[in-house]
């Protein structure tokens, strides 16, 4: 799977059950890839606090 990720400040997109966590400069796109080979459930994350959003700055990915 590969990810083109763009931030607006200093962020990051952590995977941990993948073992990618990314900084994200806000500055120009970022390439993340990686191999989508375990079926499950898993959420990614923002890991660097950004501001008063930063604990919502989450998600899941559904891999089959």
């Amino acid at each position: 799977m590969t990810l083109t990720l763009l931030g607006d400040s200093d962020h990051s997109f952590a995977l941990p059950d993948f073992g990618i966590d990314e900084v994200l400069d806000g500055a120009a796109p970022k390439v993340v890839t990686f191999v989508a080979d375990k079926p499950g459930t898993y959420t990614f994350l923002c890991t660097i606090p950004c501001g008063p959003g930063h604990m919502h700055m989450k998600g899941t990915f559904l891999i089959s």
